[in-house]
């Protein structure tokens, strides 16, 4: 029984009071702990403020990636890009993969090991995988394997030595290795093992660089003049230097004509060749031709090793649009994407952009992505 009024309260009455007036305290010292902690993080910025601050996740997300897992980014960036197109793209930096698809608008990232930024990076896309090759001589950057919705993997079998990976048909590769100092081409898949090529072995011995003829064969530049890789052999295309390949065209520049160096374009379907006019390439130029075969998208260094970005009409040989760069990134041709309906994605000064020939328009999607030195397109 209790005491009442001025009766002292019995022991177990006392405890439970003390416990009460103990728990009452220390939710006051927490309520504020914590105002002052809400208020450090905040600064001095004033309520009204706040309250019509932007919400991180739609106008300053940011990704923290953690190695070993596929992490997911936002899905929704506050202004969708290529939503009237359903694109697989990937994207790399010096330290992520990123996966972009355009039909649900998301975008994924997972952890490399890293790149070597003074060099050249090969990106390849695969049915359910994607390739990235470091051609580094070290070891620990050489590349990864990336498995859809899973962590990279160190590059497996033959892709973990290779000197050059291009894509071939059928979801496979074509991997430049080099067996007791001597260099060929073999056939692999994404695991790095060889698979029947159809080529004999004796073929594809000797090739130290190859170019990929954009629907995953192989041609080889000589001297004066390129050829198409076959099982019976090399044979012509046409006279000069390869420049951009397409599913049904090929870009030349053309140095031995008397009225100096012209550009051709080449039909692949009917083995036709049609001069434009001069050439408005440099050294060392390298491009894609868009699949109705009307523009080329070519990187080159013309002059003073400043490298351009320029798209070619292909129908009256002129410059659409030129764009100097002073990257000295190492882009190769898999990183310019042309869409069946001519517009081009590719990657200028570490950011992914959209270029339209037809309105000669160029747009920039806010993906909050920067730093990117390849992008490719599965599919």
């Amino acid at each position: 029984m209790e005491w009442l009024q001025d009766e002292p309260p019995s022991a177990p009455l006392r405890r439970r009071r003390r416990l009460a007036l103990t728990g009452v305290a220390v939710a006051v010292v927490l309520l504020i702990v914590g105002s002052v902690t809400v208020r450090h993080l905040q600064g001095d910025q004033d309520p009204q403020q706040l309250a019509h601050s932007p919400s991180p996740t739609r106008t300053d997300w940011r990704f923290t990636p953690t190695r070993g897992s596929a992490q997911p980014l936002p899905s929704h960036p506050p202004e969708p890009f290529l939503t009237d197109v359903d694109l697989d793209l990937f994207a790399i930096d010096d330290f992520n993969l990123y996966r972009l698809q355009t039909g649900p608008q998301t975008i994924t990232a997972v952890p490399i090991t890293g790149t070597n930024v003074n060099g050249p990076v090969g990106l390849v896309a695969g049915p359910d995988q994607v390739v990235v090759t470091n051609y580094d001589p070290d070891p620990t950057i050489a590349g990864n394997v990336v498995p859809d919705e899973s962590p990279a993997l160190p590059l497996p079998g033959l892709l973990a030595d290779a000197t050059q990976i291009l894509p071939a048909t059928d979801g496979e590769l074509w991997v430049g290795v080099k067996e007791w100092g001597l260099p060929r081409f073999v056939r692999t898949d994404f695991a790095g093992r060889e698979v029947p090529s159809g080529f004999p072995r004796s073929l594809l011995e000797g090739y130290t660089d190859l170019i990929g003829d954009g629907v995953g064969g192989l041609t080889v530049q000589r001297a004066d003049a390129a050829y198409q890789l076959t099982p019976q052999g090399e044979t012509l295309i046409a006279r000069g230097t390869l420049i951009a390949t397409g599913p049904h065209h090929f870009l030349f520049k053309n140095c031995t004509t008397n009225r100096g160096c012209a550009a051709f374009v080449y039909n692949r379907d009917t083995r036709q060749q049609r001069r434009l006019g001069p050439s408005h390439t440099g050294e060392n130029a390298s491009g894609t031709v868009s699949a109705d075969g009307r523009y080329a998208a070519v990187r080159t260094w013309p002059v003073d090793d400043v490298q351009q970005f320029i798209v070619l009409d292909l129908r009256t040989g002129t410059i659409v649009t030129k764009v100097a760069e002073a990257a000295t990134s190492h882009v190769d041709t898999s990183s310019l994407i042309w869409l069946p309906d001519d517009r081009l994605i590719y990657v200028s000064e570490g950011t992914l952009r959209v270029y339209d020939p037809a309105t000669r328009r160029g747009t920039t999607p806010q993906t909050y992505l920067n730093g990117l030195t390849n992008v490719t397109l599965r599919g």
